[in-house]
């Protein structure tokens, strides 16, 4: 359920797996130029960007951490 309206699962799901994708090889990149693991705050920061971006580009909310 997004604001109110529900959202067919089976229209949503290319898009779904492509971002979920795109998620997995940006966290690849992150561990592979730091050389391996990340520290608990690098992999908050990780993903509250993604989280920002995400609702910044699809709802065109904000906020702030």
């Amino acid at each position: 359920m997004v604001a109110g309206v529900h959202v067919k699962g089976n229209l949503t799901l290319a898009e779904d797996l492509a971002d979920t994708g795109g998620l997995r090889l940006a966290w690849s990149a992150l561990t592979r130029a730091n050389g391996g693991p990340v520290d608990k705050k690098t992999s908050q920061l990780f993903f509250e960007s993604f989280a920002q971006v995400t609702l910044s580009s699809v709802h065109g909310v904000s906020f702030y951490f």
